[in-house]
């Protein structure tokens, strides 16, 4: 099973994710911000497989927590969800575009973990 830490602000967004997640069968950790987020992984980062986040968050915005989350573990996969361009996701993440649908989901989990669900080489980041 995948353990995945989703990051959003808007609460209503994070239990739409959460919940599409734990329907294709992952397990779900959730945060309502970077600070938070970053807390969580220093805390279970050998459990988290994935992070799932937006990109505009008070408090610590999703450009920082990718900043922090790869210097504690630069084979972190990260997923960056954003209404905005592909431009303004960080290098070495993947970008899906809101709003989604499921199947967006997990066509993207795929792509960011590789079909095993796994992460084939985390060196080998997506930039799509």
């Amino acid at each position: 099973m995948i353990e995945i830490l989703v990051v959003d602000d808007d609460a209503q967004v994070r239990q739409m994710v959460a919940s599409m997640l734990r329907a294709l069968g992952h397990s779900v950790v959730t945060a309502s911000n970077g600070e938070e987020a970053v807390n969580i992984f220093r805390g279970a980062r050998l459990r988290i497989n994935l992070i799932l986040t937006d990109l505009r968050m008070p408090v610590m915005d999703g450009h920082e927590l990718v900043r922090r989350i790869l210097a504690m573990q630069s084979t972190a996969t990260i997923i960056c969800m954003s209404a905005y361009t592909e431009s303004q996701c960080p290098p070495g993440t993947v970008f899906m575009a809101k709003p989604f649908t499921m199947e967006t989901v997990r066509d993207c989990i795929t792509r960011a973990l590789g079909t095993s669900g796994i992460p084939t080489n985390a060196n080998a980041r997506i930039a799509t």
